[in-house]
């Protein structure tokens, strides 16, 4: 194995996504660091999304795709499936209408190589359905005086959920014995679960990186549902409370009810 540029695992869960899969497969195709595998765990689309997924493949270095007999409600069998299959040093993780920058896998695997974090994440660039830029998570103190890759523990976690799981790599000796909640109340927050886990059960420090590596697609409903956003909230809320109890972290649960409650106003008020 070549040490300086091992190879990467990518996992993409894929669902019904034949209006933004192409554009994700070629951000992989357009990566600067080329030693990849992808695998492809499609969770019975009922749409082109294979197809396309197979014009595709021809460009990409190394592609496996895994079918599911039916769909299990959401992402994280699909995710551990492709963990199960995955043959390299580092995991990625890459939704299938999210879409990553040139850089993103050079600049992750180059931290990595460098360090014992168990993880690297990124900021990102919120985009709709459209690909038009929402926002992009920059703070004006980086933009000021320089960005500088973040170190986080597993309590800056338990507090408040950084981690974008497009935007991660991680060493898949971090995640042997680890996987995704399939229940379905953990549903849309199975990878906060499964990231506290991952810090938990080893050095528990990952970095995040200052800029943004990935475009996070964000569904225009979503962006005005102000009951949905709430109902979400509410949900990471839980987990946070779950999280403190099974990590005996008593001391977290005061400081995190005022950052949460913090939250709920801002939300509350959002039009």
């Amino acid at each position: 194995m070549n040490e300086s540029a091992p190879l990467v695992s990518i996992v993409i869960p894929l669902y019904n996504a034949e209006h933004y899969i192409e554009e994700t497969l070629l951000s992989i195709v357009n990566q600067t660091y080329s030693n990849y595998e992808v695998i492809v765990v499609d969770n019975a689309s009922t749409d082109s999304s294979l197809d396309i997924v197979n014009k595709i493949a021809e460009k990409l270095n190394n592609i496996t795709v895994i079918s599911c007999s039916s769909n299990s409600g959401g992402p994280a069998k699909p995710r551990n499936l492709g963990i199960e299959a995955a043959n390299g040093k580092y995991v990625a993780f890459l939704d299938s209408d999210d879409v990553w920058y040139p850089d993103k896998l050079e600049k992750q695997v180059d931290i990595m190589n460098k360090s014992t974090c168990d993880f690297v994440g990124s900021r990102m660039t919120a985009v709709d359905d459209a690909g038009n830029v929402i926002t992009s998570k920059l703070s004006i103190l980086n933009a000021l005086f320089g960005a500088k890759v973040k170190c986080c523990t597993l309590s800056n976690l338990m507090i408040r959920n950084n981690v974008i799981t497009s935007s991660v790599l991680v060493r898949k000796s971090a995640i042997k014995q680890v996987r995704f909640n399939e229940a379905d109340v953990f549903k849309c927050v199975e990878d906060y679960l499964f990231w506290l886990e991952v810090l938990s059960n080893n050095t528990g420090v990952y970095f995040v990186f200052p800029e943004a590596l990935v475009k996070y697609r964000m569904a225009t409903a979503s962006l005005s549902n102000k009951d949905g956003k709430l109902k979400l909230l509410a949900k990471s809320i839980q987990v946070n409370y779950f999280a403190y109890i099974s990590f005996n972290a008593p001391y977290k649960i005061l400081s995190a009810t005022l950052f949460n409650l913090l939250r709920i106003v801002r939300v509350s008020v959002l039009k």
